[in-house]
């Protein structure tokens, strides 16, 4: 079997080395950036939860001024005099 004129495994050995290190490093940069942003979506998903919780309390306290303003409202019109000059 003849070898290949153009192949040394020595240099061929430090070029596939140094690809499966930088195949490597790329490999663990994008897990630690996707558990990074695993973590962001957990924390944002948790403040949104908070949030529409507020939200829902805030829509309740509305619901009840609107009622108070209704209610004010009806009872100031029964306490106008009927008569008009």
């Amino acid at each position: 079997m003849a070898a290949t004129p153009e192949f040394d495994p020595a240099r061929n050995g430090i070029y596939e080395r140094k690809m499966i290190e930088k195949t490597r490093d790329d490999l663990r940069n994008a897990l630690l950036k996707l558990e990074r942003r695993q973590a962001d979506v957990a924390r944002l998903e948790q403040r949104n939860a908070y949030l529409e919780g507020e939200l829902k309390l805030q829509e309740r306290h509305n619901t009840n001024a609107l009622k108070e303003v209704i209610t004010l409202k009806q009872q100031l019109a029964k306490k106008k005099p009927a008569k008009r000059r």
